[in-house]
């Protein structure tokens, strides 16, 4: 199986490689779904510091504002969501990566 790292970093490679051997594979479509995923995971990690820092705000105050409590709960609810989301993308991007054949190497004809 290809790594994402090497498709990430040069796709343009990887589909000429893929296209001498015989193959049309989406590796614009392989790159999309990894930028889409990171950016979900980018948006989940922001919002756990960002519920992490409010449960500190809350924990130092003497009487606990329901409001910010829930938002705190609206917040876990979203990084659910992102988290489902991000899990569907990396499915598919593993589902297309275990259908993408091994690169020849450069010397092999066409």
């Amino acid at each position: 199986m290809l790594s994402i790292e090497l498709i990430r970093k040069d796709p343009e490679y990887v589909r000429q490689a893929l296209l001498r051997r015989g193959e049309d594979t989406p590796v614009d479509k392989l790159v999309e779904m990894d930028r889409q995923r990171r950016q979900l995971i980018q948006k989940g990690d922001a919002l756990r510091a960002q519920r992490k820092e409010a449960s500190k705000q809350i924990a130092q105050m003497k009487e606990r504002p329901a409001e910010m409590i829930v938002e705190l709960r609206q917040v876990g609810e979203e990084i659910s969501v992102l988290e489902r989301a991000a899990a569907e993308v990396e499915a598919t991007i593993n589902h297309l990566l275990l259908e993408i054949p091994n690169l020849p190497r450069d010397d092999v004809p066409p």
